[in-house]
């Protein structure tokens, strides 16, 4: 991230939530998982992407 780039999705995360946050926009994901997924059922993208949960 300090040099402009952005690790890929499909490797190996290391991000804090907060930098992964900021880095794909989750305000906006956040909005549309209350929306489509009010139950709460599936996971987060951090959770997928990071936690690997």
């Amino acid at each position: 991230m300090r040099l402009g780039g952005i690790k890929s999705l499909y490797s190996d995360s290391f991000f804090s939530f907060k930098e992964f946050a900021e880095a794909y926009g989750m305000e906006q994901f956040a909005s549309l998982k209350a929306k489509y997924d009010p139950q709460g059922r599936a996971q987060s993208l951090y959770e997928k992407c990071v936690l690997r949960a």
